[in-house]
This record gives C-alpha cells, sequence and structure tokens, in this order.
C-alpha cells in the first residue's frame, strides 16, 4: 500500500464502507477502490473532492499531508466508549526508554469505580507516579465525546502523554 492507499482504506473503514459500498457513491467499480488502496492506481482528479466530502476530511489529508487534530469531539450516537483504549506513554528523559501501556476504558472507569483514582491512592508505573493524572476527568471527558490526546505532563525526567484511541 502507499500512503493514498492506506489513507483510503483507513477513512473507508472508520466510515464503515465497503469497498462496494464507497465504489457505489463514487460512481466507479470496488475494483476500482481495491486498486487506490493497493497503491496500483490512483481515483481520478475530480474524484477527490466527492472523496473528501464523503470521508468528511480535506483533500490534503486523503494525501496525507494534514496532521491530525490532538482532541476531537465524537457526536454521540458514533461514540463507542466499550472499544475505546486508554493510552499511557511514558518517555524516560534518564534512560531514553520509552514506555506505553494500552488500557481498555471500561476497565479504567472499573477501577475509578472501585476507588482509585487520583489523590487517593498513589499510582505508580514502572517507577512512574501517575497519580498526577485525573483519570476520572479523563473518564469524562471520552464520556463527552472527546478523543484524542487528552493529557500530557512532563517533569524534569520524563514526559506522560494519555490518548484515547
Amino acid at each position: 500500500m502507499n500512503a493514498f492507499g492506506e489513507k483510503i482504506f483507513e477513512f473507508r473503514r472508520k466510515k464503515g464502507l465497503t469497498q462496494d459500498a464507497l465504489a457505489e457513491a463514487l460512481g466507479v467499480t470496488a475494483q476500482a477502490v481495491s486498486k487506490w488502496e493497493r497503491g496500483e492506481s490512483m481515483p481520478d482528479v475530480a474524484l477527490l473532492p466527492k472523496l473528501a466530502e464523503l470521508f468528511d476530511t480535506t483533500i490534503d489529508s486523503l494525501f496525507g499531508r494534514e496532521k491530525a487534530p490532538i482532541v476531537e469531539y465524537v457526536p454521540e450516537k458514533k461514540r463507542d466508549f466499550e472499544s475505546a483504549i486508554l493510552k499511557i506513554t511514558v518517555n524516560d528523559d534518564s534512560d531514553k526508554s520509552k514506555i506505553n501501556v494500552n488500557l481498555p476504558l471500561l476497565l479504567v472507569k472499573t477501577l475509578i469505580e472501585l476507588g482509585l483514582s487520583s489523590g487517593q491512592n498513589s499510582i505508580e508505573f514502572n517507577g512512574v507516579d501517575l497519580s498526577s493524572i485525573d483519570f476520572k476527568s479523563i473518564v469524562k471527558l471520552v464520556e463527552n465525546g472527546a478523543i484524542g490526546r487528552l493529557v500530557e505532563v512532563e517533569s524534569d525526567d520524563c514526559r506522560i502523554v494519555v490518548e484515547v484511541i
């Protein structure tokens, strides 16, 4: 796959469209869509505005030339709290290591309900204190439709990034 093909695939999957459904919406064959996604061909330039509109994006982002927003709002009918993942990345500057932790958001919510929230207990991961992160507020943000990079904490020795994907 090339960058454009990967983007088409990614946007199509996010929209829940099959190759057939996308082809029908654009007036092309499913084989054409398949070739775009595999990087074997490109759509006609006249289709780019329609593709961007269909995917609620810009032509630049179809080509990977636009950075995704740090935080996005998801409309209520499209929220999928049950499959959301809380991703915590700790960059330890002292030894240049990077640690990633991925937790289902439902697990985080359950732990909060059981009493594990910032300020009540020390939350530590691999020697890094995470108690400065307000997990209860993160869950509330996601319940209200926020996704993406929600928290970034920087100290003298490490940087912690909390994202919801």
